[in-house]
């Protein structure tokens, strides 16, 4: 059998769809570093997200933590529970949410790899409390995290990577895998943590957890820490006596951590609902036990609904929204063949707003509300409705389907309903969608409210576009004033000077004014040089413009000699969608960014170019960097919106606003990230054809 390369399989990484962390992950750990953060701002964290609202209720609520028969609020549930176990629960519960959103995740047995992965956690987070340099909440992340690798190989390359997901976590697993793979699960885990922009830390835990012994004393403690943790979770419940390690704690206490693991293991899984309860030794095949595939599915689709508003809300524009919500409406609920109606403002009138080609006959069908049983008994119930040929109703939507069954889920809550999805529903299908009415529900619900923002957002800019060409517009009309006024005064100008020198005065102050009211004219005329004049979007080739622009600044001098630009880009072409001219404006802002922040000289790198797969779409990076000392926090947070410059020269910017709006133009997205080390933009641009087969 030929094995595949190693860019095969990370270039299949870089396309493969893997889930994000959830947000709520993230700012649980930033509060876990604030010495003022209490049990109040913990739950206020869990309130915003349903999912673990509920899993932390049905914990303090169950039969090992119960205190009397009163229901609990939030609060008091996890005062119940104490900080400790809250923030074991949510972190768990992310993570795990986080792992069923990988692909190919719930086509296998992952029993043996949970309760392995929890072990990992729990003695991580165990070692960490007998030391300093390591916080538990950090510990325990990376703990659950540090297999993470297997998971992505498996979304990546599932053929080729069942076999050996299936192999012992033992010391031989990263050899088998580097024969088959060309790459270990180690090496796909820090990549993907990488990506996650998790702490260069975490990145090197993940990495090493397989490394020899003789590679720590190099690493950071959390690295040793995980290693150690990794190798205790194999064994049984004592410590051979030939066991190596480098820890501060005795053999002893070390020997009790792995004790009493077994036992926190078997109740963080509880408490979780996972299922643990096959030997990590004994393989499984999947499907073999239905509690398991229950429990998978429902994760599984637990996690899609909990990322699906942010999925939609981070979309361009309404369509591209709708877009993406027909394909997850196949992913999760496997209602492959859907369109989605919107209600006009009267609330009685539908417009079609997406569907296919699959659909010739649904612009024919009539906009009210009215004619249509099943999307009238949706939008006065609330509530997901179906309808079948034999009922005798919907004869024009069944048609407009071609289907002989339909279900309509409404797009938002109650009165706050958007519109509604409907779709056909194959024969097969039907009773199993009638018994998963709460999953559909709730994936109506979160995208009918995504949509809504995404509406609203979309409302606001075209307000704001109509304020800009209406100021466009004034601007425009007083142009001829602005020029010819100042051109007067000019005119006014030479007569005297003329006159004083007829009369040999000092002329030097008309001069001076003169030339400043020259200059004002010209500031002017290059103000509105371009105003009003629309940019259409058309391939580009980045592998062109970027080294044209870069090569023109170097011409014209525009870097001291104390500041070394480099430009990396691959040879071959890197068509994105996009304008020439914005491209060259965002960089060139860019640019005198990174050199604004190099006083001393330093180090500025243009380079990219690889194919990233961002929410569904793909796009090209393109990253501008500098090794200077970075960013504030507080001006990272401000750093794209409007600023008014008092800087004079020939290089005063324009702040970096413009470039947020430029590239948001171009259906992009901008990111920083800053350090001590330097700063980074990262610029995502859609792909696109090659210009000369592009329609």
């Amino acid at each position: 059998m030929n094995f595949p390369q190693t860019e095969d399989i990370r270039n299949r990484l870089l396309v493969a769809r893997l889930p994000s962390l959830p947000q709520t992950l993230l700012k649980l750990l930033a509060l876990c570093q604030s010495d003022d953060a209490g049990l109040a701002d913990v739950a206020k964290l869990i309130a915003s997200e349903p999912g673990l609202t509920a899993r932390v209720l049905a914990v303090a609520h169950s039969a090992a933590y119960r205190r009397s028969d009163k229901q609990l609020d939030l609060l008091q549930a996890a005062s119940t529970l104490g900080m400790d176990l809250i923030k074991v629960l949510v972190i768990s519960e992310s993570v795990f949410q986080t792992f069923h959103g990988f692909t190919h995740a719930g086509s296998i047995d992952l029993r043996s790899f949970w309760k392995h992965s929890l072990a990992v956690a729990v003695i991580a987070k165990a070692l960490a409390q007998h030391q300093n340099d390591v916080q538990p909440e950090e510990a325990y992340l990376a703990g659950l995290l540090h297999d993470v690798g297997r998971l992505a190989l498996l979304a990546a390359a599932p053929q080729l990577c069942q076999p050996v997901f299936m192999l012992a976590e033992d010391d031989q697993l990263c050899e088998l895998e580097q024969a088959r793979l060309k790459i270990s699960h180690t090496e796909a885990g820090a990549w993907l943590a990488g990506q996650w922009r998790l702490s260069n830390q975490m990145v090197e835990a993940v990495l090493y957890h397989h490394a020899e012994q003789a590679r720590l004393p190099s690493t950071e403690p959390l690295t040793r820490l995980v290693h150690l943790a990794h190798r205790l979770a194999a064994l049984e419940e004592t410590l051979p006596d030939d066991f190596e390690y480098t820890h501060e704690l005795s053999r002893d206490a070390l020997g009790e951590i792995v004790t009493s693991a077994a036992e926190r293991v078997v109740q963080t899984a509880r408490d979780l609902g996972i299922d643990i309860s096959v030997s990590a030794s004994t393989p499984v095949a999947a499907g073999t036990d239905p509690v398991q595939t229950q429990l998978t599915e429902e994760m599984r689709n637990r996690a899609l609904l909990a990322d699906l508003p942010h999925t939609l809300a981070e979309q361009s524009s309404t369509r591209a929204a709708l877009a993406v919500m027909r394909h997850q409406a196949g992913i999760l609920l496997q209602l492959d063949d859907a369109m989605v109606l919107l209600f006009d403002d009267d609330g009685q009138t539908l417009s079609l707003a997406a569907g296919d080609d699959r659909h010739p006959l649904a612009s024919s069908l009539s906009p009210m509300l009215s004619a249509h049983p099943l999307m009238t008994a949706c939008a006065h119930s609330g509530k997901v409705t179906f309808s079948s040929r034999s009922d005798g109703q919907d004869g024009a939507l069944l048609d407009a389907m071609q289907a002989d069954h339909l279900a309509c889920i409404p797009l938002g809550a109650g009165r706050s309903a958007v519109g509604m999805l409907v779709a056909a529903v194959p024969a097969a299908l039907l009773d199993h969608l009638r018994h998963q009415t709460t999953l559909l529900q709730a994936f109506g619900n979160h995208a009918g409210a995504a949509l809504a923002r995404r509406r609203q957002a979309d409302l606001d800019h075209q307000a704001h576009m109509a304020n800009v060409r209406k100021e466009q517009q004034l601007s425009v009309k007083k142009l001829a004033h602005e020029v010819n006024n100042p051109i007067s005064v000019i005119k006014n100008y030479l007569h005297v000077i003329d006159d004083k020198l007829h009369r040999q005065e000092p002329v030097r102050t008309e001069l001076s004014r003169l030339g400043q009211e020259i200059s004002r004219v010209g500031h002017i005329v290059e103000e509105f040089s371009d105003l009003g004049q629309a940019t259409t979007l058309s391939p580009v080739d980045l592998s062109q413009v970027v080294p044209e622009l870069v090569q023109l600044l170097l011409e014209s001098r525009f870097f001291p000699a104390s500041i070394n630009i480099q430009c990396d880009l691959p040879a071959q072409n890197l068509w994105v969608q996009g304008s020439t001219d914005m491209i060259k404006q965002v960089l060139l802002n860019l640019i005198k960014n990174a050199r604004e922040c190099l006083p001393e000289g330093g180090q500025i790198a243009i380079h990219g170019g690889t194919p990233v797969n961002h929410a569904g779409s793909s796009y090209t990076r393109l990253l501008v960097s500098d090794n200077g000392p970075g960013l504030s926090a507080d001006l990272q947070a401000r750093l794209f919106e409007p600023v008014h410059s008092s800087k004079t020269g020939d290089y005063r910017g324009l702040g970096l606003s413009i470039v947020h709006d430029l590239v948001k133009k171009m259906g992009g997205h901008v990111r920083v990230h800053s350090s001590t080390d330097g700063t980074r933009f990262e610029i995502l641009l859609p792909g696109a054809a090659p210009a000369q087969t592009a329609r």
